[in-house]
């Protein structure tokens, strides 16, 4: 279950990134070209997009943190030491 969850949390917080990374090199950019009016309107209306209409998106971002939240509760109950699961070396050649 670890090795799993490991996994999903490894995706989720990758897409995270991915986000955020192509929001700063590619909107935020584009978005600075704009007076302040412009900008303003520009972000608010990315931001209605991103709280409204986007479940997906909203999964992605609560998702990774609950499942690294998870992770650490797996590890803990699974009765190793965090050293035993801290590197995802020991946990591929325990599994």
């Amino acid at each position: 279950m670890f090795f799993g969850l490991l996994l999903v949390s490894t995706l989720l917080c990758t897409l995270v990134t991915g986000f955020v990374f192509t929001y700063a090199i590619v909107v935020m950019p584009g978005f600075g070209k704009l007076n302040d009016r412009e900008f303003i309107q520009a972000f608010q209306s990315t931001d209605g997009i991103i709280q409204n209409n986007q479940p997906l998106f909203m999964f992605v971002w609560v998702g990774s943190i609950a499942s690294v939240a998870a992770n650490f509760d797996t590890w803990q109950v699974a009765g190793s030491t965090p050293a035993d699961n801290c590197c995802l070396r020991n946990v591929i050649f325990k599994s």
